[in-house]
């Protein structure tokens, strides 16, 4: 009885407590928003982030954790970060957030921007700011981190005691701001340290400039990478790339401040290790999330600091392990022998155990065999019933074996099968491995609505096909809805079984999951069928596109009406090499975007590459395509904004429609760009459709080009030269050097027809050096005649001054024809004022340097201005005979052509008039004291013959 109260004492007690337990109110889980501006990807990201989670987890109040990826650093557009934010701010209005912990600056701003929309209090707790970026946002509050505070002085003092004779440090940097101010810190460092060291800075801008300070660094050199943002880009970029370099080629030691650069080749040092600072907010977070108030924790710095060495680097550096701090840790290091081979040691006694053990289960099961067998041997009578039940069973048996024998024939993933007698799929347990769905059987239509409606017509032919025995079994690859609502790619194999009077009985095979696979060929598909800056359709999938209507256009069916519209950026070259590739990039994917908006199933995009995009329309008017053309060019031609930069780009475009310019591709991209290039040649920021005028012109062009290119070596080129008459003296002092061509077919073709032709074949340059050897040797041959100051003028075209080598070529054609350069003028022409103005400069520069002289040709005739006489290194002005055919009729264009003659002997320039056919002209033009003229009035263009007979003829 005494125990009987005891128990039920104690059953009281216990039910008691648990209810006073359960009584017990649950702590209200905590939100967390972890905000990155950068993506996953990056290295320095996703290390804080395992930080940070790894830390949250562990906390069992932590129930719900969600990460925002802005990514910001792949696509710097404010207003894209503008419609992200705004996003996030409608998406946790309904369940803000307890406390927000970002990563970097950006992702910090926007935290702030967002808990201001949201009128929430909640905490925000830092990573990724330095001390000097958190001076401008302090006052904002609650706020609080951890600051990224790199240990320079830290790695400088191991960096200076392994490397005692070094008298230099060399920074490498960008010019970023976060950068330069690590570099100065690094330089304030050595100034208090008193090191007696010079310091050089190398910008990674200029990656041939630090491959070379590095490669020649000696023993007396420490070279630190202070990059602070470039740490985030992904493994195979530029930088990347660049540091793996600086690594392999250094004679030196690389030291570096964050763990991350570590494995590829640099030294170590005391690093910030990203993992161990997410670590720290993460804890942060929790500590402010318990009750601690924000005033309780500042900032904190110097945090998640180690000293970790490359144990490799170190070897091949031969450093003695003993100059290494002591709680250095490493990576790479060699192991020891138990260490090294603990996985094998492992191995090999678990073998063991398990081969004792197997000795032990023989041994029992051959002491049980032995009792059976005399157990058996009593059993005689019992296994003559088995024997008889198991005869009625076969029949049974047999059907199962055949279930299960077509099963197999159709895969081992997921096996199915379905009766006639139940009506109902039987799936194994890889159903819900696959799906999600933890249901056994489920019907024939219960099964088809999971099945993507893309693809269930198909299915059912193949299915249909198979049960009227057209087929012996049925494979189909579809898509299947899964538990959590993503669509995922299976293949389905089956087999039907029909009884003797030829009615399905079952079907019976497999799903294997094939999702994997078909996700990779969807990666390849885009690598070959997209352009991966602009992520449009490239030039394969436009050439697919069009092939498919050739192949729906029979000669029984209306033919497809169709147009190829090829688009392209005037003078795009020039921003590439004015603003740089990277700035080129965001202009390509911006006008992307905005053609992408006219996608329709009417127009498709397509990006050919460079600057050249393709729209292909099916079934749309000719009125319609002009009217959105118009509304294209007036988008895409007005002002862009890039990087705080503003560009005035123009847009050309070219059209040619199906069928009446042609049905296969390559005639229409043929005639589409033809008509392009009609569309730049008339004034650019236009739209040309392609028609029999330019179909002409491109055949007679064609045939030009394929002329052109043996001209010189036939002997159809020739030079001719005009007199340039000294207007005080009246003899002729200079001539202008003109290229002829007498074509056999076409007989003399206009210089105005061929030039721009051998422009954009390239084969000005062979054709204007051919004039220069002429000109030269013709000037060569008059100074023998006693004529020591004659000079030639020279027409140069953009093309020949692009090329690299050409100042070296006419320095040495100088040398080699024994001529002085000063004899020698170089005529170019006001459109190198919107080609590469800067690089211009610098070329004629270098050709005045040489001691040849500079002409601006054509003087008023297109884009120069007075303000240009003043920026350009030329000699000779050159007015236009544009001016001089209306000086003696127009008052406006004799005050004109005086007012340029006055200002450009203001400015120590000699004048030539161009063009002067009448007497009047030569009289106003002495008058107001032009220099020189040149004329029909005068004489037309020489053979060489007749110019030297003229030499020393006076004119009147």
């Amino acid at each position: 009885m005494p125990m009987m109260k005891k128990s039920f004492c104690v059953f009281v007690f216990i039910a008691f407590l648990h209810v006073f337990v359960s009584a017990q109110p649950e702590q209200t889980a905590k939100r967390i928003l972890i905000l990155h501006s950068f993506h996953r990807e990056y290295n320095w990201t996703e290390h804080l982030h395992q930080g940070i989670v790894g830390t949250l987890e562990q906390d069992r109040n932590t129930a719900e954790i969600a990460t925002e990826y802005l990514d910001w650093i792949r696509v710097p557009d404010p207003a894209l970060l503008e419609v992200k934010i705004n996003e996030l701010i409608i998406k946790y209005a309904d369940r803000q957030p307890d406390i927000i912990i970002t990563s970097d600056l950006k992702a910090l701003e926007s935290a702030i921007h967002i808990r201001r929309e949201l009128n929430s209090s909640c905490p925000i707790v830092f990573t990724g700011v330095s001390a000097d970026n958190f001076a401008a946002i302090e006052q904002v509050q609650p706020l609080t981190g951890v600051y990224y505070d790199p240990d320079i002085e830290g790695t400088l003092k191991i960096a200076r005691n392994i490397q005692k004779n070094a008298r230099r440090l060399i920074l490498i940097h960008d010019m970023s701001p976060p950068c330069m101010t690590l570099a100065r810190r690094a330089q304030e460092t050595v100034s208090i340290m008193r090191e007696a060291m010079t310091v050089a800075h190398a910008n990674i801008a200029n990656p041939d400039t630090v491959r070379s300070l590095v490669s020649q660094a000696t023993s007396r050199d420490i070279i630190l990478v202070t990059l602070q943002d470039r740490c985030n880009f992904a493994k195979g970029s530029p930088y990347d790339i660049l540091l793996q370099d600086i690594y392999r080629i250094s004679p030196v030691p690389v030291w570096i401040l964050s763990s991350f650069q570590l494995g590829s080749g640099a030294m170590g040092g005391s690093l910030i290790t990203p993992g161990e600072t997410g670590k720290t907010a993460a804890t942060l977070a929790l500590r402010i999330l318990d009750g601690h108030s924000m005033g309780t924790e500042p900032p904190l710095e110097g945090v998640g600091r180690q000293a970790i060495f490359d144990y490799h680097t170190l070897k091949r550096f031969r450093i003695n392990q003993a100059m290494i701090p002591l709680d250095a840790s490493f990576i790479h290091s060699e192991q020891s022998f138990i260490f090294r081979y603990q996985n094998e040691l492992i191995f090999a006694t678990i073998s063991f155990v398990l081969m004792l053990v197997f000795m032990d289960i023989l041994f029992l099961s051959f002491r049980r065999e032995r009792k059976l067998s005399r157990h058996l041997a009593s059993q005689n009578t019992e296994i003559r019933n088995l024997n008889e039940h198991l005869t009625r069973s076969a029949a049974e048996l047999a059907k199962n074996e055949e279930l299960y024998r077509l099963a197999a024939t159709g895969s081992n993933d997921a096996i199915w099968s379905w009766s006639r007698e139940h009506n109902e799929i039987e799936v194994s347990d890889r159903w819900e491995e696959i799906t999600g769905y933890e249901y056994k059987k489920l019907g024939p239509k219960e099964f088809e609505g999971l099945v993507h409606q893309d693809d269930f017509g198909e299915y059912r032919k193949v299915l249909e096909r198979h049960l009227h025995k057209q087929t012996d079994k049925f494979s189909q690859e579809i898509r299947i809805k899964t538990a959590s609502g993503y669509w995922k790619w299976v293949y389905i194999r089956g087999k039907g079984v029909w009884d003797e009077q030829g009615n399905l009985q079952r079907l019976a095979g497999s799903i294997t999951d094939i999702d994997e696979r078909r996700q990779k060929e969807t990666v390849i598909e885009n690598l070959a069928y997209r352009d991966q800056l602009t992520m449009l359709p490239n030039r394969t999938s436009a050439v697919e596109k069009v092939r498919l209507l050739e192949e729906a256009t029979t000669s029984d069916s209306a033919i497809g009406r169709a147009a190829l519209i090829l688009l392209d950026i005037d003078n795009f070259k020039y921003v590439n090499d004015t603003y740089g590739h990277r700035t080129g990039d965001k202009i390509l994917i911006r006008f992307a975007r905005y053609l992408k908006s006219y996608s329709s199933d009417r127009v498709f995009v397509f990006r050919f590459g460079g600057d050249e995009f393709c729209l292909f329309t099916e079934n749309m008017e000719r009125e319609e395509i002009e009217d959105m053309l118009e509304r294209i060019l007036k988008l895409l031609g007005g002002r862009l904004e890039i990087d705080g930069k503003f560009h005035y780009l123009t847009i050309s475009a070219g059209v040619a429609m199906r069928p009446e310019h042609g049905l296969l591709f390559d005639d229409l991209l043929q005639h589409a760009d033809a008509a392009l290039h009609q569309a730049k040649q008339t004034g650019k920021t236009r739209s040309v459709f392609f028609d029999a005028a330019i179909k002409t012109k491109l055949n007679l062009r064609m045939d030009l080009d394929v002329g052109l290119r043996s001209a010189i070596e036939n002997g159809e080129l020739f030079v001719q030269y005009q007199p340039q008459i000294n207007l005080k003296t009246h003899r002729m002092e200079g001539m202008e050097a003109l290229v002829r061509w007498d074509s056999p077919g076409k007989g003399r073709v206009s210089p105005a027809e061929f030039i721009p032709i051998a422009e954009e074949s390239g084969q000005i340059r062979k054709i204007g050096f051919f004039v220069l050897q002429n000109a030269a040797r013709l000037l060569k041959r008059a100074h023998r005649l006693g004529l020591p100051h004659f000079t030639v003028s020279v027409n140069v075209s953009v093309k020949q001054l692009l090329d690299p080598q050409f100042v070296d070529d006419i320095v040495s054609l100088s040398q080699t024809e024994d001529i002085n350069p000063s004899h020698v003028h170089l005529e170019i022409t006001e459109s190198f004022l919107i080609e590469a103005l800067e690089l211009m400069v610098e070329k004629l520069n270098k050709l005045r340097q040489a001691g040849f002289s500079i002409s601006l040709d054509d003087f008023g005739k297109g884009y120069s201005s007075l303000s240009y006489l003043k920026a350009l290194p030329v000699d000779t002005i050159k007015i236009d005979k544009l001016f001089i055919d209306d000086i003696t009729q127009d008052p406006a264009s004799a005050r004109l052509v005086k007012t340029i003659i006055n200002l450009s002997h203001e400015l120590g320039h000699t004048v030539v008039a161009e063009g002067v056919e009448d007497k009047l002209q030569v009289d106003y033009l002495s008058e107001i004291q032009c220099d020189y003229i040149q004329g029909y009035y005068y004489s037309k263009p020489l053979d060489e013959t007749d110019i030297l007979d003229k030499l020393e003829q006076i004119f009147q």
